[in-house]
């Protein structure tokens, strides 16, 4: 045999044994440990391991946001927070209105823990007719996009003519301001 082709197996031997190794020697805690510094909470049932906004209470429900990968996010002023692309490399750039990169890995974990939302919905939330002005759009990569349209009150309107009450996704939106360190909505 060459001796090339016994370095490979020889190589291949070795890794299956580091494989079986830490298989056998993984505990619950050390897997815990392992997820816990990926940003991933084993504990969380109910978010499959991916953390969450929180657990909906009585009278709320969740709302998927994000239909695909987000491209852009962009505030009715014109600042957006967007993916951008140069060959394999993806970065994430606030625009404000010159563009400036951020930490991308921030705001893929951003989209972790936000892409789902808390709402609550009720008559009060769904009898709104008027008063709604532009809060927030989602930009996807497939071109759609989803308008977020908000009231004085609170009410959200969005994903179609969905309407519901989100203290939540006004956080959300919130920290993704600080995190592209834009400027707050409102006065």
């Amino acid at each position: 045999m060459k001796p090339i082709v016994i370095l490979k197996v020889a190589l291949l031997v070795l890794m299956l044994a580091g494989v079986i190794f830490a298989m056998r020697s993984m505990s619950e805690s050390s897997a815990a440990k392992f997820f816990g510094a990926l940003g991933i909470d084993p504990s969380n049932s109910y978010a499959n391991g991916v953390p969450a906004t929180r657990v909906p209470g009585v009278g709320e429900s969740k709302l998927s946001i994000c239909k695909t990968r987000v491209r852009a996010v962009v505030w009715p002023d014109g600042r957006r927070v967007e993916e951008s692309r140069q060959e394999i490399r993806a970065k994430w750039m606030a625009v404000d209105p010159t563009p400036r990169e951020i930490g991308s890995l921030d705001v893929e974990k951003w989209f972790s823990r936000h892409c789902e939302i808390v709402i609550r919905e009720s008559e009060a939330a769904t009898g709104v007719k008027d008063g709604f002005s532009n809060f927030v759009t989602f930009e996807f990569i497939d071109g759609t996009k989803t308008d977020f349209r908000r009231t004085e009150a609170g009410v959200i309107r969005g994903d179609g003519d969905r309407q519901f009450y989100s203290d939540d996704f006004d956080a959300a939106v919130t920290e993704l301001l600080a995190l592209a360190q834009l400027q707050p909505i409102g006065p």
